[in-house]
């Protein structure tokens, strides 16, 4: 939905008014927060606990601090939260420059703000079929600096462009890297972190991209005030292409590092494919799934499971009956 929204915020703002897409845009939100609401609890009420105010707030500097050691001793993990942080902070970026662009560079008018980030949009849907093939990559530091190359060229390259069927086109480029880099990153940070930390480490990743996006929207106009719109384009072109650099060698370690790591799962991920409950599974969605699997050996004779058993957990014989 990330990318739908502004391919129809486009549409809408070309068929009736910017007034009528804010309006559609509320609807959505209501309409997904009343979805929200009528999802019933799964799998049962949550356990009481008598736990004070000082306690849960101990606990989430815990995770918190978990996390980041997590991050900060994990190879690679901080190499994506920082490029996350990075390509994140030019998406704030462009919320402000978009505007720039589409009013005084192409003459479109605020209208031209909709087909500009609907450009974007279409890329990053054009890019979606492809993008279990690219999580299977061998090469996920290729795939990562190809979708930083996509950033940092597009990004500089409208600082002189003039038409905007160009400028469409540029942006489409960008909306492909934008889906590039999201799957590879999920795929590398699933490879890479230990499963009972998973939780943790994604959410400071999400942290770490919202953050970016916070500062690139807020930092922006200082930035075109003090030295002009093309300038900016230019520079914030150059800072993606220097990240990619900077980051190339520890990119090409963690490469190596997610194939071995992929190695490990590759038979139990072969065994998953097998079975008729994940038929049409992307090799990427059962790594997800072979990643939260243990194996476990049993002595001839054990029982495993029983008729009456409660269903609470799933088993795949490799080997044996």
């Amino acid at each position: 939905m990330t990318f739908i929204g502004p391919v129809v915020g486009a549409i809408v703002i070309h068929h009736t008014s910017p007034a009528v897409a804010f309006w559609v845009n509320a609807a959505s939100f209501a309409l997904s927060g009343l979805l929200v609401a009528s999802v019933s609890e799964l799998g049962g009420n949550p356990a009481r606990t008598n736990i004070a105010l000082g306690d849960h707030r101990a606990n989430w500097w815990l995770q918190f601090a978990g996390g980041w050691r997590e991050v900060i001793a994990t190879s690679g993990l901080g190499v994506v939260a920082a490029l996350a942080f990075v390509m994140y902070a030019v998406r704030g970026a462009e919320l402000v420059l978009l505007v720039l662009v589409s009013e005084d560079q192409l003459s479109l008018g605020t209208s031209g703000v909709g087909v500009l980030t609907g450009a974007v949009g279409l890329g990053a849907l054009c890019a979606l079929p492809v993008a279990s093939r690219v999580a299977g990559s061998d090469r996920p530091d290729v795939v990562v600096l190809l979708s930083l190359a996509s950033t940092a060229i597009p990004t500089a390259l409208l600082g002189i462009v003039q038409s905007p069927v160009i400028a469409c086109i540029v942006l489409f480029q960008v909306g492909l890297g934008i889906v590039a880099f999201e799957v590879v990153s999920v795929m590398l940070l699933q490879r890479l972190t230990r499963r009972e930390m998973s939780g943790r480490v994604f959410g400071l990743v999400g942290t770490a991209t919202n953050a970016g996006k916070l500062l690139g929207a807020v930092l922006t106009p200082a930035v075109v005030i003090a030295l002009g719109l093309t300038t900016t384009l230019v520079l914030l072109g150059t800072v993606v292409a220097v990240a990619g650099v900077f980051c190339g060698p520890a990119l090409v370690r963690m490469s190596r590092e997610s194939r071995r790591s992929a190695a490990k799962m590759r038979p139990i991920v072969r065994t998953l494919s097998t079975l008729g409950v994940f038929d049409g599974a992307s090799p990427f969605a059962l790594e997800q799934v072979a990643a939260a699997l243990r194996t476990e050996h049993f002595d001839d004779g054990t029982v495993v499971l029983a008729e009456g058993d409660p269903a609470d957990d799933m088993f795949v014989i490799r080997s044996g009956r």
